[in-house]
């Protein structure tokens, strides 16, 4: 990559990941075919990490991505993004993106918050909690998960939620997982513009 570490001057860690994709090849019936080696190539992605290591920029043979754990505001989160895209563009002026998109985790931990004893009826909408609203079910469920996808025009929005556990912990926690994107080639000027528009779809989700 030829991306200089000053370009990134608000994340000065750095990380490598490597990744080696594999094949399952289901034999077919009959002779067999002359063997050839077929495997994805490995993968190597750079991670560029602020100083507290709480926003990351991945990026990778064919993409750019920008993460953070502590997320308070879009124009913030969006302020963050432009100086690597900048970046991308001075040095590999990409003339379009094929996929664009704004993927929101959120994680709801009752115990972390103060309020282990308030049923999930009180904090979520029942049509996000589905069965759940029924008080006697919402105290005794401890694994549940939804899966939506929607399509209005271009724009496409998969939303995943529900109650997870972790190994070996008794409290439960509520995840909601919203991923707005569209798959439509995209000029690469027009990124950050897009990404403001997707903003505004997630939040009418």
């Amino acid at each position: 990559y030829k991306v200089e570490r000053h370009e990134y001057a608000q994340y000065p860690g750095f990380q490598q990941q490597h990744l080696v994709p594999f094949q399952v090849v289901v034999p077919s019936p009959g002779p067999a075919a002359p063997a050839t080696d077929t495997s994805p190539a490995p993968t190597t992605l750079h991670m560029f990490l602020s100083e507290d290591q709480s926003w990351r920029v991945t990026l990778g043979p064919d993409s750019i991505s920008l993460s953070t754990t502590t997320y308070e505001e879009f124009p913030q989160f969006l302020e963050r993004l432009r100086s690597p895209l900048d970046a991308l563009g001075r040095i590999y002026s990409p003339g379009e993106f094929v996929r664009v998109g704004l993927r929101y985790r959120d994680v709801i931990r009752r115990e972390e918050l103060g309020i282990a004893d308030r049923a999930w009826s009180r904090l979520l909408r029942p049509q996000i909690l589905g069965e759940m609203t029924e008080a006697e079910l919402g105290s005794t469920t401890v694994r549940s998960w939804r899966w939506l996808h929607l399509l209005q025009g271009n724009i496409q929005l998969v939303l995943q939620h529900g109650l997870c556990t972790d190994p070996g912990k008794e409290e439960p926690y509520y995840v909601i997982d919203t991923d707005v994107f569209t798959e439509e080639h995209q000029d690469a000027k027009d990124a950050l513009a897009l990404l403001a528009g997707l903003n505004r779809e997630a939040g009418a989700a």
